[in-house]
């Protein structure tokens, strides 16, 4: 392979160098980064504040310090997301991105997917419909009016989170509200058990509560 030369070229010129993924290289000059090619080429230019690879995927994650914007960046290296405030959560085998105005779902080469596609389980879908959020089945026919200010998709364990004036409820499988909007939870895509939502820290595990 004849990798080792051209990337002890790229090497002088920056401070930083790591592999991202296939044929790229996230560099840094120290003050901002950039993606090359193998080749040495630019794929993404050398003015970003930060850059990673998502661990375990073919996929990158830009972040503007100051706007706390994320660009997320495919396989192929073309941008599918543009998210404020973003958290990152890897399943067994696709991406939760959620972030203050929704929600998106990527395998692990960044292509975007349907939560019906990942949830096959589910009869209910959560769906946005002029700023206000309900269910939907798999045909597209509403379930839940449109009527709250986000809904999530149901979890494994069948239940949804629905927002309504800064709380939030939770629904059943059906879509049936089973606990009124009424917990104010600093979570964008909090997890319920029934009326019981997670509370996990760094330093603990996971446990579920219905604390108001």
């Amino acid at each position: 392979s004849n990798r080792p030369n051209k990337i002890s070229v790229i090497e002088n010129k920056y401070s930083n160098i790591s592999y991202a993924f296939g044929d790229y290289f996230i560099v840094s000059n120290g003050r901002k980064s950039g993606v090359l090619d193998v080749s040495g080429n630019t794929v993404i230019p050398l003015e970003k504040d930060t850059i990673q690879n998502i661990k375990g995927t073919n996929i990158v994650q830009i972040i503007d310090s100051n706007t706390k914007t994320s660009e997320i960046y495919n396989k192929k290296m073309e941008k599918v997301l543009e998210l404020t405030d973003i958290r990152v959560y890897i399943k067994d085998n696709y991406l939760k991105v959620t972030s203050a105005n929704g929600i998106a779902y990527l395998d692990y080469d960044g292509n975007k997917k349907d939560a019906k596609d990942i949830f096959t389980n589910n009869e209910i879908f959560a769906k946005e419909q002029n700023g206000k959020w309900g269910y939907v089945d798999k045909n597209g026919n509403t379930v839940v009016d449109f009527k709250y200010d986000m809904a999530i998709d149901l979890n494994e364990y069948g239940f949804g989170a629905v927002k309504q004036n800064g709380r939030w409820g939770v629904v059943d499988s059906k879509g049936n509200e089973v606990k009124a909007p009424t917990y104010e939870l600093n979570e964008y895509a909090p997890n319920f058990i029934g009326e019981y939502y997670e509370v996990s820290s760094l330093y603990e595990v996971a446990y579920f509560t219905n604390e108001i």
